[in-house]
């Protein structure tokens, strides 16, 4: 067995991709870094099921993340299929498709992942700020994104799974989101929801909520609950269900806190009051903020 043989498989699939890449068959702004220069280095498989591959590299000595969702590169359309279906007078691809199937593997940045088994639900190990504060500049990261997803589109992005696993802080506490497999834009949601049901369990997507209609059976294909309600429930009930570890924040803000945190995460609360209490929250968090630097002086 030739050195070759002896090395584990997905060091193998990336020399099969260099040599693709070597040979004409496949190009990409990365496969220079990765084949000839040296400058992108694999280190570990994080993980690999029925095609999906999510794998740990440095590239220029940095830390990335390289993932791919496709077995191999023969599993995309090659490009002479597009170009024939636009001849046929088809409507082509989008812009984003087009990027999509032209890159086997592109890259992220890796970042602090989040976990249940984290005290403040991502790691904060090394930060030079208390953890009160760290939650405090997450939270209103949180909120940042939410208004985001809520505004900056041309239609609403809706998380339907929303779990500290899925989301990732930066070195300034910063909040991205790593995992949108089950984020849909407002049309396609709305094609989700409008199933038949004999009740409101039968129209719950995961996170993402509707009502049933018991004179047609049928659920409708309004969300009647929020990004902001999910993530009031799955995040923000965690760090402020209990009194914050420092006493320089007011036990009258606090609480403040805490009642407006229960209130965002009740599922009954409608979906038109979600504005009101975005800024509510907010105004909360920068006045907490405010008491913890003012405490350092």
């Amino acid at each position: 067995m030739d050195e070759f043989q002896r090395q584990p498989p997905l060091f193998c699939e990336l020399w099969s991709l260099c040599r693709d890449y070597q040979g004409g068959a496949l190009a990409g702004d990365l496969c220079e870094d990765l084949c000839v220069a040296g400058r992108l280095r694999y280190r570990r498989c994080l993980y690999y099921e029925r095609g999906k591959k999510v794998l740990q590299a440095d590239w220029r000595g940095r830390p990335v993340i390289l993932k791919s969702k496709e077995e191999a590169f023969s599993s995309f359309r090659p490009p002479g299929l597009m170009e024939d279906q636009a001849e046929d007078g088809g409507q082509g691809f989008p812009e984003a498709e087009l990027l999509l199937l032209g890159a086997g593997e592109y890259a992220v940045e890796y970042l602090a992942a989040g976990s249940p088994h984290h005290r403040a639900l991502f790691p904060l190990d090394g930060a030079s700020r208390g953890q009160a504060q760290a939650v405090s500049d997450m939270a209103l990261s949180f909120l940042d994104l939410v208004r985001h997803f809520d505004n900056d589109f041309s239609h609403r992005l809706h998380l339907c799974d929303v779990k500290p696993e899925n989301f990732a802080i930066r070195r300034d506490f910063t909040v991205v989101a790593i995992d949108v497999d089950m984020a849909f834009f407002e049309p396609k949601m709305r094609e989700i929801l409008e199933q038949n049901c004999t009740g409101d369990e039968d129209c719950n997507f995961f996170d993402c909520f509707s009502k049933c209609d018991l004179r047609v059976n049928k659920c409708g294909a309004q969300r009647v609950n929020s990004n902001l309600q999910v993530v009031c429930d799955k995040i923000f009930r965690h760090w402020f269900s209990s009194t914050l570890q420092s006493s320089a924040i007011s036990f009258q803000l606090q609480r403040q806190l805490r009642e407006a945190v229960q209130e965002c995460a009740d599922p009954g609360s409608p979906q038109r009051t979600a504005p009101t209490m975005f800024w509510r929250l907010q105004r909360l968090l920068q006045a907490a903020l405010r008491e913890l630097r003012e405490a350092e002086k």
